[in-house]
């Protein structure tokens, strides 16, 4: 008596099933013959000329997103100039994308002189610093309402009210 085999069904995979498909055909099939290492990974690490311009106070970077408003605002408003083939000639080529920008998850790289961006971020510091100082004196000020709350005063219930209480039950307001 032979044998015969035993028909699998197959199914026809297209596209990223097949792909998915055949790195999963390529896994180890037990879980002793996998080997798990630590990497540091940075999504928006710069590339490694860029990195050497920064640290060498060349230039600032700054990932901006890419929707339109964001853009704008980084491009008009900030300053900030998208890093190109054309003004970035430091930056290898394969790291520029089909638009001639460097993108990565999503961001656009984007820099500004060290000087340029010093003044930036003094004009900010100054802003914030001057808003704080606003808010903490006006607290100061002689006509700044405090408010002071007797006991009986904290809550809005009228006499005679009913109101519910942090543990849930319900207690007749303040008299």
């Amino acid at each position: 008596m032979t044998t015969e085999p035993k028909v699998q069904p197959q199914q026809a995979l297209a596209g990223n099933d097949a792909f998915i498909a055949n790195v999963v055909s390529r896994q180890p099939l037990q879980a002793t013959n996998i080997s798990v290492g630590t990497t540091k990974f940075d999504l928006y690490e710069l590339p490694p000329s860029a990195q050497e311009m920064k640290e060498k106070k060349i230039y600032s970077y700054k990932w901006v997103g890419k929707s339109e408003r964001q853009l704008q605002r980084a491009t008009e408003i900030e300053g900030w100039v998208l890093c190109t083939r054309a003004n970035s000639q430091y930056i290898p080529a394969s790291y520029f994308k089909v638009h001639g920008a460097v993108e990565k998850g999503g961001m656009l790289l984007a820099f500004m002189s060290c000087e340029r961006a010093d003044m930036r971020n003094k004009k900010y510091r100054d802003i914030h610093n001057q808003r704080k100082k606003a808010v903490d004196e006006a607290h100061k000020a002689p006509g700044f309402y405090k408010a002071k709350l007797s006991p009986g005063e904290e809550d809005n219930a009228k006499v005679g009210e009913f109101q519910q209480g942090t543990d849930g039950k319900f207690v007749e307001g303040a008299k």
